[in-house]
């Protein structure tokens, strides 16, 4: 007994002094970003235009404050596989910085994005998308996927012509394209030395061959393009773009 005294003593002493220090507390994780909005995916000629808005709130609800880049991530995949989320074989595409997203179109808060990497058709293309912080931590993935057909011609022969407070456009109605259904056509503008726009001019598809600009300032001046619009069972996808007409600065009237 005399024997063990000495060890009990000490090991309760042990015990004593480790429960009289505590370590430092872990720090609280902070709250990570709700899932991208209104992700959305589209064909334009040979391209898959991925477009996005920013989470307004991180998952607990609290404003965002340590975002630092929107990280996007392919997959291609075959169209008959009824079993796409068994493997995810995405890769990392772009990372898109908000404050500088270089090629990537921001207008009103909304982010367009322009894939043309080895895009084949018959595949489809999978995008994932979500919110990174400054740590590092993925929010909320947000995921779209649409299959990439092979791209219907451009429409011809765009005119422009500058009239009395707006530019009227004229082209050549496109061929019929056989499984496909012509829904109109898509107007694409730039202002001055500034990149083609990545959405259209016009709200819906025009149906018509010409279309009226009544929305330019003189002083300024304009390109455009346009695009058909075509539709194949529940797939919508433009053609190529036409050639590009330049209605210079002191062209307008």
């Amino acid at each position: 007994m005399r024997i063990r005294t000495p060890v009990l003593i000490l090991t309760c002493g042990l015990l004593l002094s480790a429960c009289g220090h505590k370590a430092a507390p872990m720090p609280l994780l902070k709250p990570l970003p709700k899932a991208v909005e209104n992700l959305s995916v589209r064909q334009l000629g040979a391209a898959m235009r991925v477009s996005w808005q920013a989470p307004k709130t991180n998952q607990d609800g609290t404003p965002i404050t340590d975002l630092d880049h929107f990280a996007v991530y392919r997959m291609s995949y075959d169209p008959a596989d009824d079993c796409l989320e068994c493997r995810d074989t995405s890769t990392l595409l772009r990372d898109v910085d908000p404050d500088f997203p270089g090629d990537v179109q921001v207008v009103d808060g909304r982010y367009f994005l322009i894939d043309r990497q080895d895009l084949l058709a018959g595949r489809g293309y999978q995008y994932r998308v979500s919110a990174v912080t400054n740590g590092g931590y993925p929010g909320v993935p947000a995921k779209i996927r649409r299959p990439y057909l092979q791209p219907p011609t451009a429409p011809k022969e765009l005119s422009a012509t500058s009239l009395e407070r707006f530019i009227r456009l004229k082209w050549q109605p496109v061929q019929p394209v056989e499984g496909m259904t012509l829904l109109g056509y898509h107007l694409y503008r730039a202002t001055g030395s500034a990149p083609l726009a990545l959405s259209p001019l016009n709200a819906t598809p025009e149906l018509e061959t010409g279309y009226d600009d009544f929305t330019i300032t003189v002083g300024s001046s304009y390109r455009y393009a346009v695009r058909a619009v075509w539709k194949r069972d529940d797939t919508e996808l433009e053609s190529e773009l036409s050639n590009l007409v330049t209605v210079p600065a002191d062209g307008l009237q």
